[in-house]
């Protein structure tokens, strides 16, 4: 099976690192995948796809105004000769669409949505709508995501989960004590971790507000965030200003986060929304408790009580007073813990990886029994 991943960006965020995911997993074996993505300054994880085996090349423009991408994706797309394209951002997504229509024998064309229908800007759901149904079939990555689209377009989108590889991930907790160790922290301190990238939907205000009344209570944590972006500047200088910086570590982006996960006692994500945010799953394979705003996928993934605390969007307070619970609980965070793992093996990454494969194997057979399109 022959695929071409088309995405804005490859960046470090958690579609991007959900195929690199798909490709050590799938690639060589049932899957013959290439990767293409638009912006040439967000290559940060085209090292590890091509590390994976999946050849990977941008489109060469830093910006996605400069329309010069768009000229040379569509000989791109024909020389790639693959069954199917499968996109991974909306607005590459209804470029792919309508250039696929001009290629003789096109391929197979799928798109995948990673965030609720809201998250976008509203020229970007005007344009999805109407080119969606050019997709030969289209991926939501949970049910909330599906639900979240204007309802003419959920009848022809199936739900993939996604998944973490959590085998490999478990065993990381043993190295709890190393990893504290080289940053400095000690074994019996209460360590939270966030792991975001510094954009407004991630809820950076929010978090560090309910850490602050954390600290004011006369608790000693630490709070590691791990991530990157254009806010950067706000989210020091709003740490600056709530007098965080001896409680918080800013850790930039790491490739051994998931190892910083697992050696911390709560992850915290403060996020105003997220579609499937692959981090939670990291947590639940590490052992690690969860205190989560209700956004996405969480409340399917994460058990309120159980694998952790789920609390309403924008509340620090019921964020610090989660955290709060926890830091004073040690048994309550063993039980979690244990609730976690188990939880975890729902969402092993084989299970993703099959799935996906089905839908691939579904479509291409599809459009082979169908018409094929031939430009004039």
């Amino acid at each position: 099976m022959r695929a071409l991943w088309l995405i804005k960006g490859l960046g470090p965020g958690g579609a991007e690192q959900q195929l690199v995911e798909l490709a050590r997993h799938a690639q060589g074996r049932t899957l013959d995948a290439q990767a293409i993505y638009v912006l040439s300054r967000k290559d940060r994880l085209a090292p590890s796809l091509v590390e994976a085996g999946v050849p990977t090349r941008s489109l060469g423009v830093s910006r996605l105004s400069d329309l010069r991408w768009l000229w040379r994706l569509r000989p791109a797309i024909r020389d790639a000769d693959v069954d199917i394209v499968h996109s991974h951002s909306p607005l590459v997504a209804v470029a792919a669409r309508l250039v696929v229509r001009t290629i003789r024998s096109r391929p197979a064309v799928i798109s995948t949505e990673h965030n609720v229908w809201q998250a976008r800007r509203w020229p970007t759901r005007i344009a999805n709508a109407l080119t969606f149904g050019l997709d030969d079939l289209h991926i939501a990555v949970s049910q909330r995501v599906r639900d979240s689209f204007p309802r003419p377009l959920r009848r022809s989108t199936v739900v993939i989960d996604h998944g973490v590889d959590t085998a490999a991930i478990a065993p990381m907790s043993e190295r709890r004590g190393a990893t504290r160790s080289a940053l400095g922290l000690r074994d019996d301190q209460i360590v939270l971790c966030t792991i975001a990238n510094f954009r407004w939907q991630k809820g950076y205000p929010e978090l560090l507000g309910g850490i602050r009344s954390v600290i004011d209570t006369g608790r000693d944590v630490r709070l590691l965030i791990i991530g990157q972006g254009p806010l950067e500047s706000e989210v020091v200088s709003l740490c600056e200003e709530l007098d965080l910086l001896g409680h918080v570590t800013l850790l930039g982006h790491r490739f051994d986060a998931v190892e910083i996960l697992a050696a911390s006692d709560v992850f915290v994500l403060a996020s105003r929304h997220e579609g499937y945010p692959i981090v939670v799953l990291e947590a639940l394979a590490a052992g690690v408790p969860i205190v989560s705003t209700d956004v996405g996928a969480v409340p399917s993934v994460v058990t309120e009580g159980r694998e952790g605390r789920i609390v309403p969007v924008g509340d620090s307070a019921a964020l610090a007073q989660a955290v709060i619970e926890l830091v004073d609980d040690p048994e309550l965070r063993m039980r979690m813990s244990a609730c976690a793992r188990e939880r975890s093996r729902a969402f092993d990454i084989t299970a993703s990886v099959a799935r996906l494969l089905d839908v691939y194997r579904a479509v291409a057979q599809r459009r082979d029994r169908g018409p094929r399109h031939r430009s004039g």
